[in-house]
């Protein structure tokens, strides 16, 4: 029922009369997957024929399995047969929906060669305006993945010690989120000591861990295709006055703009905010990202809490507030959670302990 239902939200969401909506499984594309709930890493190469009612139909390989009583499956052999499967499918059709986002141009060429009289529309916007608004069901996952993270987050100062390597921390983060459930990690995961916590998409290498330095890590999970998105800043040691200051403003920031957000409000107007409130102090011009990030089946889940984007917090919006500050002489201190809108009201969902120094 889930899966019939945001099919026809994304069809009621569509400027144009599409008839149907095909979505291929190239790269992993997310859409495969919220189109028929599939795991994405597996039918590579499968392609989803989606209808206004909600039926879906999945066009696979001989080698894969076809057990979901939701869903049509149809095998086939080689190339020829999917073309004329998908001709026979959508004879009736008279325009064709496409995910723009996650389309290849090679295979939208192959869609134009297949359906020559046919009208093609592109919906990859529409389908990630229908994925912005979680259900019940999607916010559990969240949840459970948001979980985990928490868990792990909360482990990281006892990993910590002296000369122990970026990536020797990474590996441990990733072997926790999968032991404590996790179906892998959400991203690759960052850890970045000393100056390299300055470079917020720093990912890990062979430095090693001094004492008196930063730490800033930045992991998730997934749960049943659904992430978590975390991000802790430690001082192994001893923490300077500069970095506690910049901690203290980075805390204050995020505290800001969880409690600024209400029903409605614009995803730009939270992060100008936020900004504004990291420019008054000693530190303009030092925080270089978004806010946030909407989550769900991708960490970026389609939108940025950032300027120029236009969407609105409403009940079932699940995101980051992620603040930060870099300083390439010193490094760069993150704090990041996850909190989804209900109600009315904003609900945190990572709830890993925030503190800077890891001892006296």
């Amino acid at each position: 029922m889930m899966r019939e239902e945001r099919i026809k939200k994304i069809f009621s969401l569509t400027k144009k009369d599409v008839d149907a909506i095909i979505v291929k499984n190239s790269n992993l594309n997310p859409s495969f997957f919220y189109l028929t709930g599939l795991p994405r890493e597996f039918y590579e190469g499968a392609i989803a024929v989606a209808w206004k009612d909600g039926r879906v139909d999945v066009i696979v390989s001989r080698i894969e399995q076809t057990e979901d009583s939701e869903l049509i499956f149809h095998t086939v052999k080689d190339s020829e047969e999917t073309k004329k499967l998908l001709k026979q499918l959508t004879k009736d059709a008279n325009c064709i929906g496409f995910d723009g986002i996650h389309t290849t141009v090679s295979s939208y060429r192959v869609m134009r060669r297949i359906f020559q009289k046919k009208r093609f529309y592109d919906v990859g916007r529409d389908i990630l305006r229908a994925r912005l608004i979680k259900s019940k069901d999607e916010i559990e996952k969240i949840k459970r993945a948001c979980r985990i993270a928490s868990i792990v987050a909360d482990e990281i100062v006892d990993i910590l010690k002296e000369s122990i390597t970026e990536r020797e921390v990474a590996d441990e983060i990733v072997y926790r989120l999968r032991r404590y459930g996790a179906r892998r990690e959400a991203f690759e995961t960052i850890v970045a000591f000393g100056r390299n916590s300055a470079i917020p998409h720093y990912l890990h290498g062979e430095k090693r861990l001094k004492k008196d330095e930063i730490v800033l890590v930045d992991f998730g999970a997934v749960v049943d295709g659904y992430i978590s998105d975390i991000s802790r800043t430690f001082v192994y040691g001893r923490a300077s006055e500069r970095q506690k200051k910049m901690y203290e403003v980075v805390l204050k920031a995020q505290k800001i703009a969880i409690e600024s957000i209400k029903e409605g409000m614009v995803f730009e107007s939270l992060h100008k905010k936020v900004q504004r409130c990291i420019d008054k102090t000693e530190f303009r011009g030092r925080f270089i990202h978004s806010t946030g990030h909407t989550i769900g089946i991708e960490v970026h889940d389609g939108f940025s809490l950032a300027e120029g984007t236009k969407e609105k917090f409403f009940d079932g919006v699940a995101f980051t507030i992620e603040p930060g500050i870099y300083l390439k002489s010193i490094g760069g201190i993150r704090i990041e959670d996850d909190f989804v809108f209900l109600n009315g009201r904003v609900k945190r969902l990572t709830h890993a302990p925030v503190f800077l120094e890891t001892s006296s």
